[in-house]
């Protein structure tokens, strides 16, 4: 199904700046390949490409040599060393082994990515941010498109994936039609969370029932549930979010 909607495409806007706190704009080049480890899907079919290098797995069988997940014995190990780099993976995502998750690379389309390209730029730059993400709504600033396009649109998924308001996140994985990015599309009358009060508001959706709005839905659920509430262990300061203070 295509998730491609039928809406005005964005205008460029120049690419963003650094802050003059000097972090980082947008995610690093780094930052999006970890979120593409977080969220492949490891069932798919075909499975995904996935490329561990041998120095990292034997420092990560070394690492976890106790746990019963790990091969035992010279030739177990050098016959799981020659796996599939997804049934690898499998083992570290078994073991919770975050700090391993950056040295993997996935060199494969991540479908749940891939669409959200696609949904950034006919929904979430089209709609959603001209009425909420840009300063309408506190605690909540999204980017807007620049010439970083494929960074940007990551930019902005990480962003949802993080905020929340009034405790309702932006993006619910466990109750995807929920989802503030949907809600606020639903006319007032039909939403269980209604859009805010921001200047010259429209409704996206007629209903809940909206092709588009079960597409969504769709969408959502194709995301890693066990991420709920996940921030990648990416250090970025999400636009409109109060910083830590020292000690906290």
């Amino acid at each position: 199904t295509s998730l491609a909607l039928a809406l005005p495409g964005p205008g460029i806007a120049p690419a963003p700046q650094a802050r003059q706190d000097r972090e980082p704009a947008m995610l690093t080049d780094e930052d999006v390949e970890l979120i593409k480890v977080y969220e492949v899907n490891l069932q798919s079919d075909p499975p995904p490409r996935v490329s561990i290098s041998r120095d990292v797995l034997r420092d990560f069988l070394d690492e976890y040599k106790e746990n019963d997940l790990i091969p035992r014995g010279k030739k177990e190990q050098e016959d799981w060393l020659r796996e599939d780099g997804y049934k690898q993976l499998d083992v570290m995502f078994k073991l919770q082994a975050r700090s391993y998750y950056k040295k993997v690379s996935i060199k494969s389309q991540v479908e749940s990515l891939r669409t959200w390209q696609k949904l950034h730029n006919s929904y979430i730059l089209a709609y959603f941010r001209d009425h909420f993400g840009d300063g309408d709504v506190k605690g909540l600033y999204l980017m807007p498109n620049g010439r970083e396009s494929d960074r940007i649109a990551m930019t902005n998924f990480y962003i949802l994936t993080q905020v929340s308001i009034d405790g309702k996140p932006m993006i619910d994985r466990n109750n995807p039609a929920e989802s503030l990015i949907l809600q606020w599309g639903l006319p007032r009358a039909a939403a269980k969370f209604a859009a805010p009060d921001v200047p010259n508001w429209r409704p996206q959706f007629k209903d809940t029932e909206d092709k588009r709005f079960q597409e969504m839905v769709e969408w959502i659920k194709t995301l890693v549930r066990a991420n709920q509430g996940q921030d990648y262990d990416i250090k970025f300061r999400v636009p409109g979010q109060e910083r830590e203070q020292p000690g906290n």
